[in-house]
């Protein structure tokens, strides 16, 4: 026992001396990934991506209890992640967590000029919280119930830059997000074919803020803005309700090999704040205030996947995948200028559509250098030319006036290129490494190389 304490220590540290670069899409579904299924782009799984999948926490290999712990560096940000679940008789318990704990700094500075000390914030200082955790409680007869609670890139930083010292001028900024998700998920053995179904929801609130206090001898003037700025384009805050349904149908054939057909639907709706903007002026009267910027936005994601895995022989597997995506987006905007209840001014009501099709194709393999030991994958992703229509009809009805643009795009080819390796020290044991790099053509880049991520997972089975 005393061993397998020292050995999962050095495996645990061991961690932490890797860096890696990552760069993924957020989904507000909490879900751990594993690097040989990153580099195998999801076509070979192990216990780590199933400690809380709705549909396969029951494959676990593994007598009472299985762990693990990783970590990353994605732009100056280090992540960490852990894992941990139990058979508790016919009963399952898995918990995850994933983040940043916190990154940043909160420096303050000063300036003494002619006696007088002024305060001079900059405007990249705040402590920024990203992290995300889940609960998992299985049994084999009722499925499986996952909670997601997530604390996405949250952050306040207060600035404050005295002019002299009376006039000042104080910026408070909040950005980030909570999400919480509920799905349910089985795994029902039919004869041939495993049917994995799935059910949940989520909800995703922003909370993006940003007040301005400008203060002078004569008082001070409080703007108020509910969003965010990413260069020079504002973003307004907002709420998402989320539904997800999906199903997968798996078969085992007689010659080693499986075959998984999945089909996965979210339906995103987003609410927005009745006003974006409030100013209230020191010396009184009624604020300024612009309401929001797409009250009326919703989106659908549909995924498809076809996969089949091949075993060739004890030391050697391979697998491939099609995938393909449609992202189908709408809103109506519609921006008002009060003053008060008067309205100052009334845009055009614009309202938006646009279709995306992202279709891809991978292959992958897996090497058993000294079965059950030691093993190499690798594996490749290409993403054919994404196409994307889109329309716009603006209705100016003060000048009777309609609009409409349609345009049709499409995006270059973006080839991912992975590899990793597996090295079970004994039973107990394991460490799971991956590396890729992206290689593509765009009409922005041209050609490009990029390295994406390098990453090792330990995992302890007892």
């Amino acid at each position: 026992m005393k061993i397998r304490i020292l050995l999962s220590g050095i495996l645990l540290m061991a961690v932490f001396f890797l860096p890696a670069l990552s760069a993924q899409e957020r989904d507000p579904q909490v879900s751990t990934v594993s690097n040989l299924n990153r580099s195998t782009f999801g076509i070979f799984r192990n216990d780590v991506d199933s400690i809380i999948d709705v549909n396969y926490f029951s494959t676990i290999d593994m007598e009472k209890r299985f762990a693990f712990t990783g970590a990353a560096y994605n732009q100056n940000n280090p992540t960490f992640s852990a894992g941990y679940a139990q058979r508790l008789g016919n009963n399952y318990l898995g918990l995850f967590y994933n983040g940043s704990m916190w990154f940043g700094n909160s420096n303050t500075y000063f300036t003494t000029t002619g006696g007088t000390t002024l305060q001079q914030d900059p405007a990249d200082t705040g402590i920024t919280w990203d992290n995300t955790f889940a609960i998992l409680f299985g049994n084999e007869v009722l499925g499986g119930i996952k909670l997601d609670i997530g604390i996405l890139g949250l952050d306040k930083d207060t600035d404050l830059v005295e002019t002299t010292t009376t006039d000042s001028v104080k910026t408070v900024t909040t950005t980030g997000a909570m999400n919480f998700g509920l799905t349910w998920g089985h795994s029902l053995n039919m004869g041939s074919i495993v049917f994995k179904p799935k059910i949940g929801a989520a909800y995703y609130l922003d909370m993006n803020k940003i007040e301005t206090e400008t203060t002078t001898a004569a008082g001070t003037d409080t703007d108020t803005e509910y969003g965010y700025y990413s260069g020079a384009t504002f973003y307004g805050t907002r709420s998402i309700l989320q539904a997800i349904a999906g199903v997968a149908f798996e078969s085992v054939k007689e010659d080693n090999s499986v075959s998984v057909f999945s089909a996965d639907y979210r339906l995103l709706y987003y609410f927005y704040p009745d006003f974006y903007e409030e100013n209230k002026l020191a010396a009184g009267g009624d604020p300024t205030i612009g309401t929001n910027d797409g009250s009326k936005d919703m989106r659908h994601y549909i995924n498809l996947r076809y996969k089949k895995t091949f075993t060739v022989s004890e030391r050697f597997s391979a697998g491939f995948s099609i995938d393909g995506q449609a992202v189908i987006f709408s809103q109506e905007t519609a921006d008002v200028t009060k003053v008060g209840s008067t309205i100052l001014n009334e845009e055009p009501v614009i309202k938006e559509f646009s279709m995306t099709i992202r279709p891809s194709v991978s292959g992958a393999f897996m090497y058993w250098v000294k079965p059950e030991v030691f093993s190499l994958n690798a594996g490749f992703s290409l993403r054919i030319p994404t196409y994307t229509y889109t329309s716009e009809e603006e209705n100016d009805e003060a000048a009777d006036i309609v609009t409409t643009t349609k345009t049709h795009t499409w995006d270059g080819f973006s080839t991912t290129v992975s590899a990793g390796a597996t090295f079970n020290i004994n039973e107990y044991f394991a460490f799971d490494l991956c590396s890729y790099f992206n290689i593509g053509n765009n009409n922005a880049r041209n050609s490009y190389i990029d390295l994406s991520r390098i990453s090792l997972i330990a995992t302890l089975k007892m």
